[in-house]
């Protein structure tokens, strides 16, 4: 199981979604959480990973959703496929940025139950351990 989380650059969780199957994509959890249709995200930036490709175009161009770069594909016309220096920096520049939100990720994991298999068939009550894990982690930093 697995849930979308949306934290601030203070590390505080704003947000925890319902659950979905652990073979659920990122991208497809997040199109069922937020209506591409709706503004959601023009207003602020959204800091996703490789995981959300396609996102940008999707939400249209006035959201603000910042993708790293992808390093193209190995073929025989590019058999050893780089990115350039300006896509590497800027790729650091956003991965320093985004490690504000693996880092909220982790401290909800402080919570083992969220790393560790649960023999509960509760859905609910798992659900109930992602809302008390962000609770848990927002108390924890404030």
């Amino acid at each position: 199981m697995k849930a979308l989380t949306i934290s601030g650059d203070d590390r505080r969780i704003m947000y925890v979604s319902s659950l979905f199957g652990g073979k659920t994509h990122d991208f497809a959890m997040m199109k069922s959480e937020f209506d591409t249709q709706e503004p959601w995200f023009n207003t602020i930036d959204v800091l996703v990973d490789l995981g959300f490709l396609g996102a940008n175009r999707e939400y249209g161009e006035k959201a603000n959703i910042l993708l790293p770069h992808k390093t193209p594909r190995k073929s025989k016309s590019n058999p050893s496929p780089q990115l350039t220096d300006e896509q590497t920096q800027a790729n650091r520049a956003h991965a320093k940025r985004r490690v504000v939100v693996e880092h909220a990720i982790g401290g909800m994991k402080h919570v083992h139950c969220l790393s560790h298999r649960v023999r509960n068939q509760s859905t609910s009550l798992i659900d109930q351990f992602f809302g008390v894990s962000a609770g848990l982690w927002n108390f924890r930093i404030s």
